[in-house]
């Protein structure tokens, strides 16, 4: 998928830096405009949906859901395991500021698992 060729130019060397870091559990990430976990032994990566407009993943070719604006709600717990949930609001349904509160039963969630 075109997604896929996006990434970092120095990403092993970053996972492996972070994975040698046993006090390392979780790297939480923006700006990839889909929500996105993946487990790497002791370590958790997550990636949040986007603001303004999301990418359709594992498509060919470049795709864009605009009708939808996202993020994650993280829930930390003492034992060190964490819960990501993405939530989605319709787009349209927000003001022209982006600032007005969705109306009930126009938020949706995914488990980003």
């Amino acid at each position: 998928p075109w997604l896929d060729r996006i990434c970092l130019r120095n990403g092993d060397e970053v996972l492996r830096m972070l994975k040698a870091w046993k006090q390392t559990r979780l790297v939480v990430s923006g700006h990839i405009h889909h929500a996105f976990r993946k487990n790497l032994g002791q370590l958790s990566v997550i990636g949040c949906p986007s603001t303004a407009i999301q990418f359709e993943s594992g498509q060919e070719r470049a795709m864009f859901d605009t009708d939808r604006i996202g993020g994650n709600l993280l829930t930390l717990h003492s034992d060190g395991s964490v819960d990501c949930e993405a939530f989605y609001l319709d787009a349209n349904t927000l003001g022209a500021s982006g600032n007005d509160c969705p109306a009930s039963g126009q938020i949706s969630t995914v488990n980003a698992a």
